[in-house]
């Protein structure tokens, strides 16, 4: 989950009565390029190929992008 969010906004933040921090994260999914060469935590030769590939049909205009909605609800 943490490689497929890009720049997420938290949506609706709020503290309740009972001190849990409350919201919804948004993000809309859409492809970069990632280098081959690139290594991070993240890095998966397979992960990288499916990537690069969903970039080019996203270019292409062959797959639209998507948005995400994950709630966000922990204890402070």
């Amino acid at each position: 989950m943490h490689y497929s969010i890009g720049h997420g906004t938290i949506l609706n933040p709020y503290i309740d009565k009972q001190g849990y921090f409350n919201g919804v994260l948004y993000d809309i999914y859409d492809f970069e390029l990632l280098p081959y060469y690139y290594k991070n935590d993240y890095y998966n030769y397979r992960l990288t190929l499916a990537n690069n590939g969903a970039y080019a049909l996203q270019n292409r205009k062959m797959i639209d992008k998507y948005y995400l909605l994950v709630p966000i609800k922990f204890k402070l």
